[in-house]
């Protein structure tokens, strides 16, 4: 009995020395705020700011928020979320699209992988996810960003914040969405494209505010 009480004593004294590890870790904060993001990435310019409304920002409980519609040409817009988070303990981690947009009210279609050239000769795998509402269609590619890394898989993503926090001494990290509304006669592919082509100019602006 003595044994086993040892044994318990040991591992609730192991997870309060981690919940006193991560609960000490600094706040990183951004340099630039979301919003100093270029109004003109390649050949999208910005034609709105999207404002979240507070029930939405109280769920998100991220740090900084930027939710902006661009434009290619008259007609094609998509939309630019990211949602910062200085540090990520319970309560405060990023909230993945699978879930806020079937809760939403957006019924899922399907998911997969996509990969995204991103510049500097990287190419990426992100999420690809494409949902429906009523008659509307809407394909969203979504990643974490995590100093510098590109990352798809949630689980993948949970991992180098647990690495960078006794690496760095830091659980900062981002959540980068592109939505687009797909029209009638455009199908996922064509959609796809589109996304990717913005991602490709955007990405290097997004990395350069973002602590890397």
């Amino acid at each position: 009995m003595n044994r086993r009480l040892l044994l318990v004593s040991l591992v609730l004294a192991g997870v309060l020395g981690v919940r006193w590890w991560l609960d000490r870790e600094p706040a990183v904060s951004l340099s630039e705020p979301l919003s100093a993001l270029p109004p003109t990435i390649g050949a999208w310019h910005s034609v709105s700011e999207d404002a979240l409304s507070l029930p939405v920002r109280r769920v998100l409980r991220a740090d900084d928020l930027l939710a902006r519609t661009y434009e290619v040409l008259p007609g094609t817009q998509l939309q630019l979320f990211i949602a910062y988070y200085k540090t990520q303990r319970s309560g405060e981690r990023m909230h993945s699209p699978r879930n806020c947009l079937p809760g939403s009210g957006w019924e899922p279609l399907s998911i997969s992988l996509v990969n995204a050239d991103i510049g500097g000769g990287r190419v990426e795998q992100l999420n690809r996810y494409l949902v429906q509402r009523e008659d509307k269609r809407l394909l969203v590619v979504y990643w974490y960003q995590e100093h510098n890394r590109l990352i798809a898989d949630e689980y993948r993503g949970k991992f180098y914040l647990m690495w960078d926090s006794f690496r760095r001494g830091s659980r900062d990290g981002a959540l980068v969405r592109v939505s687009l509304e797909l029209h009638p006669g455009m199908d996922q592919d064509e959609a796809t494209r589109t996304i990717l082509q913005f991602i490709h100019s955007a990405s290097p602006e997004i990395t350069r505010l973002l602590p890397g």
